[in-house]
C-alpha cells in the first residue's frame, strides 16, 4: 500500500531544488565530497577532503579500490515452517509458549494479583481450559499452578536463539555507544555480510560526521521500511538497539523466523533501511562534552549555551547543572532536530534561541541532519514502495502516532501499532489534538502522519527515568521488547506465495 500523493512528489522536487541551490553545503564540506543515495546502493568510499581549517573525515573503507555493483541475493528455498491450523489446540497436557513481550501468570482472574511474569518464548505446561473463565487456560510453571490468558499463548514453537552468542560484532555491553562505535560496527557488518548489508553516507553534520544509511536484506526488494534512531543526542541507546537488531537479523537471516515466515523471506521482499544515528554530533556532546566537537567555533557556541543556561539553573535551584551535557538533545548548533519539521513548526516555541533542547531553528528543514533525512525519505519513495517509517526514541515506554490523521491512512497506522503493542507491550500514546493542547510538535513522525506522507510511529523504549543511566538489565529489557519489530512490520507487508 503506497500513500505517496502528488503534493508530496511536488514537495520533493521543490526540496531538491533548494538543496541544489546550496543547502547541501554542510560544515564546510564541498558538494562533490558528499556521497548521495543511488538506486544501487554500494559501499563506495568518500573522497578524501583537501586541507582546510575543519577536521578531515575518515574515508569509508571498502574491500577493493574499484566499487562493484550491488548484486541481489539469490532467493533461497527454505524448508516450510509447519504451524497448527488456525484455531486448533493440541491434546492436553501440552507445551505452550508465551507469544507476546511479557505475560503475567495469576492464581485468579484478578488483574491486581500479579504472581509471575514470563517473556516471549517462555514455556509452560498447559493442562486444560480453566474452570474459572473461558478466557484462560490452566497451566503449570516451575511446579506451580497458574491461569494464563489464551490470547497470548501459542502452541507453535517459536524461534529459539542464544542472546549472549548472537552478537559477534556489536558489543551488547557498550552502554556509551558512540559515533565511532557505530561506524566501526557498520563497516564490520558490511564486510561480514556483503550480500545482505550495505551503507552509504547521506551527508555530513556541522562537525563533519557522516550520516550513515544502512540497508538490511535484499537491496532490490520492492518494499521497504525506514527506521531512524537518536534524533535526540542523549538517546544514543536507540542507535545501540538498532545496531543490535541489525546484527541479529543478519546472523539468523536463513534460520530465524516470525510466525511461519523466515526472516530471510521477509527481508527479501520488505527490506530494512535505517539511519541508525541521526544526530552524531549531539551524541558525542552527550557522552564526552564539548571537547568532542572538533570545530572550535561550534565548541565555543556550545560552551556559551552552557554558561547561559547553567546560570539560569543555578538561580532557580541554587546549584550548578552537573548533568547539563548528559541531558543534551540538540545538534552541535543548538538546534533540536525533532523540532525542525514543518507540521506544527509555527506553533512550537520551546526555546527562542540555540539551546541544549527545544530550539526549532529559524525555519523548518534547516538542520543538515533533517535535510539528509528528508532527501533519503523522498528518494526511497521514488525508488521503492516505502510502506512504513519508525523513529526510535528513549523515554516513555509507549508508541506515539496519533496527530489526527484520517481515513485509510489512519487505519494503516492503527494496523501497525496494534501489532507493535502486542509484541512490545508498550502503551499507545493517544495524543490527538496536540496543536490545540499546545504540546510540542514539529517532530519527524508528527510531520509524516500529520501531512499523511508515510504511515509511521515513534517507539519510546525506556521508562521516563532511564535515559541518563541505562544499565545492562534495562538494555536487555528493551532488546526483548524490540527484537521482533523488524519482522513484525515486514510480515504486515509480506505477500505470501501460497
Amino acid at each position: 500500500m503506497h500513500f505517496r500523493h502528488k503534493k508530496h512528489t511536488a514537495l520533493f522536487v521543490a526540496f531538491m531544488i533548494v538543496l541544489s541551490a546550496g543547502c547541501g553545503d554542510q560544515g564546510g564540506k564541498t558538494p562533490e565530497n558528499v556521497p548521495t543515495p543511488t538506486a544501487a546502493v554500494t559501499n563506495e568510499p568518500t573522497a578524501t577532503p583537501t586541507a582546510t581549517n575543519t577536521p578531515t573525515v575518515t574515508p569509508i573503507p571498502t574491500a577493493t579500490s574499484t566499487p562493484t555493483p550491488t548484486v541481489s541475493p539469490t532467493p533461497t528455498e527454505r524448508p516450510k515452517i509447519e504451524l497448527l491450523p488456525k484455531g486448533m489446540v493440541p491434546e492436553f497436557p501440552c507445551t505452550g509458549y508465551v507469544a507476546c513481550h511479557d505475560l503475567t501468570l495469576r492464581n485468579t482472574e484478578d488483574p491486581k494479583e500479579k504472581m509471575m511474569t514470563l517473556y516471549n518464548g517462555d514455556k509452560v505446561t498447559v493442562t486444560g481450559n480453566s474452570k474459572q473463565s473461558k478466557s484462560f487456560y490452566s497451566c503449570i510453571y516451575e511446579g506451580q499452578e497458574y491461569l494464563i490468558n489464551k490470547t497470548y499463548v501459542s502452541f507453535d514453537k517459536p524461534f529459539e536463539y542464544d542472546y549472549n552468542d548472537s552478537f559477534k560484532i556489536v558489543d551488547i555491553n557498550d552502554l556509551d555507544y558512540s559515533y565511532k562505535d557505530m561506524e566501526s560496527d557498520i563497516f564490520e557488518l558490511a564486510e561480514a555480510y556483503p550480500d545482505l548489508f550495505s551503507y552509504y553516507s547521506a551527508g555530513q553534520t556541522a562537525d563533519n560526521r557522516e550520516l550513515y544509511i544502512c540497508t538490511l536484506g535484499n537491496p532490490d526488494a520492492p518494499k521497504c521500511i525506514y527506521y531512524t534512531g537518536t534524533a535526540h543526542a542523549r538517546e544514543y541507546c536507540c542507535t545501540h538497539l538498532l545496531m543490535m537488531m541489525a546484527e541479529y537479523y543478519l546472523r539468523y537471516y536463513e534460520e530465524g523466523y516470525y510466525k511461519d515466515v523466515y526472516y530471510g523471506d521477509l527481508l527479501d521482499q520488505v527490506c530494512v533501511v535505517m539511519m541508525p544515528m541521526q544526530n552524531p554530533d549531539g551524541v558525542e556532546i552527550a557522552i564526552s562534552g564539548p571537547s568532542a566537537i572538533n570545530n572550535l567555533a561550534l565548541r565555543s557556541k556550545i560552551q556559551s549555551m552552557y554558561e547561559r543556561e547553567d546560570a539560569a539553573f543555578y538561580k532557580y535551584y541554587g546549584m550548578h547543572n552537573s548533568n547539563y551535557y548528559k541531558r543534551w538533545k540538540a545538534n552541535a548548533e543548538g538546534l533540536d532536530i525533532n523540532r525542525n519539521y514543518p507540521f506544527g513548526w509555527e506553533q512550537t516555541n520551546e526555546s527562542s534561541r540555540p539551546s541544549s533542547s527545544g530550539y526549532k531553528g529559524e525555519e523548518p528543514l534547516s538542520a543538515p541532519e533533517v535535510k539528509a533525512q528528508i532527501e533519503v525519505l523522498y528518494k526511497l519513495m521514488e525508488e521503492k514502495d516505502l510502506v512504513f517509517a519508525v523513529s526510535y526514541h528513549a523515554t516513555g515506554n509507549d508508541l506515539s502516532w496519533d496527530v489526527g490523521q484520517t481515513g485509510e491512512f489512519r487505519d494503516e497506522c492503527i494496523r501497525a501499532v496494534d501489532e507493535l503493542v502486542f509484541v512490545t507491550s508498550y502503551e499507545r500514546n493517544m495524543n490527538e489534538m496536540k496543536l490545540d493542547n499546545e504540546v510540542p510538535l514539529a517532530g519527524y513522525t508528527d510531520w509524516l502522519n500529520g501531512e499523511e506522507i508515510v504511515p509511521s510511529v515513534t517507539i519510546e523504549i525506556f521508562p521516563l527515568s532511564v535515559y541518563l543511566a541505562v544499565n545492562k538489565p534495562e538494555m536487555y529489557e528493551a532488546w526483548l521488547a524490540n527484537r521482533e519489530v523488524f519482522a513484525v512490520l515486514a510480515e504486515l507487508y509480506y505477500e505470501r506465495k501460497d
